[in-house]
């Protein structure tokens, strides 16, 4: 039994370098201690085996003013600005991002009249983040950090192309073949609606790329980055619709039709969506009662993945039994508790928990016969190791699990490998595999 009471929700800084990993030329340079560079090991050399964040040329996009024992005393302005310099002469990023750390924000350092000083004498874009180092999590930084650029990059607002629409906040996570393979079903989906995705926030393309985001007709909201899609809409006049993810087949099946029903195309969507099930549902017919049905599951995921999670479990006739939430806000277990009621179904919905409780109550779940496969990232997979239990590790941080070959989780087609990865875990289980 593990002995550390850590929750096992991802911190702050953690979000801000998963929202510059889908953005090669965007930095990050925190007003903080030269400490804070060590997280980055995690997202840019642990979770993703492509990453561009940390390079053996020594020129990382993930940088620290460097502060010392004197600026606590004489504030953190000096160093800061010093840091902007010299970024400034050695890497020019596409775009800069301020980060504070909790002694720069007690100091009461203006970042913002900072930035808006060195844009001019050094010509970089610079952006500020609104930092919460210790009572945000990782989804705060990743959203803070698209509001931050949405503020900030440059907009050349015309007549959008008509039929064209933008997605902000996808999660690109790591450059992998997952991450990639759900970009292309997202493309592939528009696309079937006659739709052409003009940009996606984030891709793993330029900052520069970002600006065409005014070419859009219609902006779709991921739960992820509504803040900055809001900002975007305000700036270029143009509709925001809010979407959840399109995870499970339901899911998918929601995401479309919402998207048609926006754009003018519901009579595209519903024929999309005929043709994607004539192909998905025979297959999970067979599928469903030979390894599925009556299985119990336990899920771990951030809230905006954790509703898709388990409206599909139950699609595929598994039993959730409990579900722990990477989160720091409690209301964040409202759209979970409102999943498992519209499936008939209740469980424990647990906001940030410690790898502790996770262990515990799985354990009670086992001990029960309650616990045939539990759906986390790697943050609590040592929770379940001791039950020899099938763990489909997915999400945020991943280090087991790698994506060598498409692998979306995402639409129609990630409705298929999911289950497949589901079907095929706990089929192993069942000849001695765990």
């Amino acid at each position: 039994m593990s002995h550390t009471e850590y929750p096992t929700t991802p911190g702050f800084f953690e979000g801000l370098l998963l929202a510059i990993a889908g953005v090669p030329d965007a930095f990050v340079l925190h007003d903080s201690p030269g400490c804070i560079l060590e997280k980055a090991d995690k997202v840019g050399a642990k979770h993703d085996l492509r990453s561009t964040l940390l390079e053996s040329n020594g020129r990382h996009r993930w940088l620290s003013s460097e502060l010392n024992d004197r600026d606590l005393v004489f504030g953190t302005e000096k160093s800061l600005r010093g840091a902007v310099l010299q970024i400034a002469r050695s890497v020019r990023p596409g775009v800069l991002l301020l980060s504070q750390s909790a002694i720069a924000v007690v100091a009461g350092t203006d970042a913002d009249a900072i930035a808006r000083d060195l844009e001019d004498e050094t010509g970089l874009a610079i952006a500020t983040v609104r930092s919460a180092p210790l009572s945000g999590c990782h989804l705060d930084g990743f959203a803070n950090a698209a509001e931050a650029l949405a503020r900030n990059v440059e907009l050349r607002a015309g007549e959008p192309v008509a039929g064209s629409v933008a997605v902000i906040g996808f999660p690109l996570t790591r450059l992998e073949a997952d991450d990639e393979a759900n970009l292309a079903e997202l493309a592939r989906t528009c696309e079937a609606l006659g739709l052409t995705p003009a940009s996606v926030w984030f891709d793993g393309d330029t900052s520069a790329s970002l600006s065409r985001v005014a070419r859009a007709e219609h902006l779709l909201a991921l739960p992820y980055a509504r803040g900055a899609a809001g900002v975007l809409g305000a700036r270029l006049g143009r509709p925001v619709l809010p979407v959840e993810l399109p995870i499970g087949l339901g899911g998918t099946e929601q995401w479309v039709r919402s998207l048609g029903e926006a754009t003018g195309r519901s009579t595209e969507a519903e024929a999309f969506i005929a043709r994607e099930l004539d192909l998905a549902v025979p297959r999970l017919e067979w599928a469903i009662p030979r390894g599925l049905l009556h299985r119990s599951v336990a899920i771990v995921a951030d809230p905006h993945l954790a509703p898709g999670l388990v409206s599909f479990a139950a699609e595929l006739g598994l039993r959730v039994r409990l579900v722990g939430l990477h989160a720091r806000d409690r209301q964040a277990a409202a759209p979970v508790e409102r999943a498992l009621a519209a499936v008939g179904q209740a469980a424990p919905v647990l906001v940030d928990p410690s790898f502790p409780e996770l262990e515990r109550r799985w354990a009670e779940l086992h001990a029960r016969g309650e616990l045939d496969l539990v759906i986390g990232t790697s943050n609590e997979r040592d929770a379940a190791k001791a039950l020899r239990v099938p763990y489909l590790e997915l999400g945020y941080p991943s280090l087991t699990r790698h994506a060598l070959t498409p692998s979306p989780t995402w639409g129609f087609r990630g409705a298929l490998w999911l289950a497949d990865a589901m079907f095929n875990l706990i089929a192993a289980a069942e000849h001695g595999a765990y």
